[in-house]
C-alpha cells in the first residue's frame, strides 16, 4: 500500500479511541514518519520486499502473517489455534455407525482433493474480485512442525494413504488405488472397521497427539528425542505423507449447542 494511504488508515483506527489532544499529537508523528526519511526508506524496502514475494506468486504480507500471527506463538495448539472443517448436520443422519459416516466424509473429502489438485474448483470473490485459490493448496498433506523458537509449514507429496486415530492408537490406511481412483464407501468401511477392531482392548496411555496440547518449544524438544528412533522417525514421516487424518473418537457431546 502507499505509504500515505497507510497513515491515514492508521489514523482512522485511532480516532475512536484518542481524545482530541492525542489524536492531534498522533497525527503529528505520523505525518512526520510519511514525509521523512525514516519512512520512505522503509516504504522503498517494503515495495522491494513485495516485488520478491510477487515472484513466487505471494502476497507482500503473507509469510509475515503467517510467521507472526501463527508460527512464532508458542502455545499449545488445540483451542488455541486448531482450525476445523464444517459439514453440513444433513450428512450426519441419526443412527448411522461411525465407521460408515467417517467413511462418507472420506470420499467426499477425496473428491474434493481430486477437484483441487485439476484446479476445477470455481474461484470464490470479495464483492466483485476473485480470491486467489492458492489458498486451498496446502489443506492436505500440510504439517505443522515445531521449531524451537518459530514452527514451520510443510507441504509433502502425499502417499495413498490416510492415518486414521481410534483409541490413541495411528493406523495406515489405504484410500486411494495406483491409478489415483478412491476406494468406494464400501471398501472405507470395511477398513475402518477393521482399524476399530485393531484398536480394541487396553487402552495406552500415551499417544503422539499429546504432543500437540505441550507448548511448541517442549513439543518440539519431545520430537526430537522421539525422532532419534529410526521407527519412530519411519512412522512420523508415514503421519506427515499421509494425505489427512481422521479421529474416530469414542466420545461424543450431547448436542451441538
Amino acid at each position: 500500500p502507499e505509504l500515505r494511504s497507510s497513515g491515514a488508515k492508521y489514523l482512522r483506527s485511532l480516532r475512536p479511541i484518542l481524545d482530541d489532544d492525542r489524536f492531534r499529537r498522533t497525527s503529528q508523528l505520523v505525518e512526520s514518519f510519511v514525509s521523512g526519511e525514516t519512512g520512505q526508506r522503509l516504504q522503498q524496502q517494503l515495495l522491494q520486499h513485495a516485488e520478491e514475494q510477487r515472484q513466487k506468486g505471494k502476497s507482500w504480507l503473507e509469510d509475515w502473517w503467517l510467521t507472526y500471527g501463527y508460527m512464532i506463538w508458542r502455545d499449545p495448539l488445540p483451542v488455541n489455534s486448531s482450525f476445523y472443517m464444517h459439514f453440513d448436520l444433513a450428512i450426519c443422519r441419526p443412527g448411522t455407525p461411525q465407521t460408515t459416516q467417517a467413511a462418507r466424509i472420506i470420499a467426499g473429502l477425496l473428491a474434493f482433493k481430486r477437484a483441487l489438485d485439476n484446479q476445477d474448483i470455481p474461484a470464490e470473490f470479495a464483492r466483485q474480485a476473485p480470491l486467489c485459490m492458492h489458498q486451498l493448496t496446502p489443506i492436505f498433506t500440510t504439517n505443522r512442525m515445531p521449531g524451537a523458537e518459530c514452527d514451520s509449514l510443510v507441504t509433502l507429496p502425499p502417499s495413498r494413504d490416510i492415518v486414521v486415530v481410534c483409541r490413541r492408537q495411528f493406523f495406515l490406511v489405504n484410500v486411494l488405488h495406483a491409478d489415483g481412483a478412491a476406494c468406494t464407501i464400501a471398501q472405507l468401511t470395511a477398513r475402518l472397521d477393521a482399524v476399530v477392531a485393531a484398536a480394541a482392548g487396553e487402552l495406552p496411555d500415551v499417544s503422539p497427539g499429546m504432543l500437540t496440547s505441550e507448548n511448541r518449544t517442549r513439543a518440539f524438544e519431545l520430537r526430537t528425542l522421539l525422532l532419534g528412533d529410526d521407527g519412530n522417525r519411519a512412522a512420523a514421516d508415514a503421519i506427515a505423507r499421509s494425505v489427512f487424518v481422521v479421529c474416530l473418537d469414542d466420545a461424543a457431546p450431547d448436542d451441538f449447542e
